[in-house]
């Protein structure tokens, strides 16, 4: 874990991108409102508008997880 929060640290602070082709999806959510700042909250308004029972890809892109959801790496 701390590997991945060096290399994650060290990519967005160099300007790179945390996301890939194989997109955020849930491992990279600590990391993502570093790096979309003031437009993940945004996102989320979008997501809120459109999908506003939080069905679609709950907590994905680092945006609103399901209610009740645990999340498995901090218990």
């Amino acid at each position: 874990a701390k590997l991945w929060d060096t290399i994650e640290g060290l990519t967005l602070d160099h300007g790179g991108s945390i996301a890939h082709h194989h997109g955020v999806g849930l491992f990279r959510n600590p990391w993502i409102r570093r790096e979309l700042g003031a437009g993940l909250d945004l996102l989320q308004t979008i997501k809120d508008a459109l999908d506003p029972g939080n069905l679609l890809n709950p907590g994905k892109l680092g945006l609103r997880p399901a209610e009740g959801a645990v999340d498995i790496r901090n218990g």
